[in-house]
């Protein structure tokens, strides 16, 4: 094996690794906190804000778990690379929106519901949503199988430049 592939894998195992310590540390605080979800979210009626922290909850779960399926090394065909991918995208942007919009909510009530806080805000999440949406359309989920890398995951996402020239023409 050259250099390049041994600098390669040993990268990816360090980034499994880094992964799966950041993971267990989400999911023992996740765990640690249904009884306080149970008590405070679903015992109660339902408002916009808790459906939104319901969401970014368990969109973030279905997220880490699209990642390690997909991070991790095995087999796996292209068309089930490409369905993680898919997953693994659209949940980690409806993440990363709820995340700053239920911080929106919580700023707009501490600043009397100032609709100017809220309008900032706004435009922010959506510049962030529109990064992701970008970031989405430009790669797509393929196997390892075969491949040097399938000793440290089951798919690698590769970069299209044909959807990046939609975004730059």
């Amino acid at each position: 094996m050259n250099s390049a592939i041994i600098q390669e894998l040993e990268t990816g195992f360090r980034g499994n690794c880094a992964f799966t310590a950041a993971a267990t540390l989400w999911i023992v605080n996740y765990l640690g906190t249904i009884p306080t979800e149970i008590h405070m979210i679903w015992s109660r009626k339902q408002s916009g804000t808790t459906i939104l922290f319901i969401i970014n909850r368990y969109s973030f779960l279905i997220f880490l778990l699209a990642n390690s399926i997909s991070s991790f090394p095995g087999e796996s065909t292209d068309q089930e690379c490409k369905l993680l991918d898919i997953l693994f995208h659209t949940f980690e942007s409806i993440a990363a929106v709820t995340t700053p919009a239920l911080f929106a909510l919580r700023i707009y009530a501490l600043y009397d519901q100032s609709r100017i806080i809220l309008a900032i805000s706004a435009l922010f999440i959506l510049g962030r949503l529109a990064s992701y949406i970008m970031a989405t359309v430009s790669v797509t989920g393929i196997s390892t199988a075969g491949n040097s890398l399938q000793a440290i995951a089951k798919c690698v996402e590769q970069v299209s430049s044909e959807n990046l020239d939609l975004f730059y023409r």
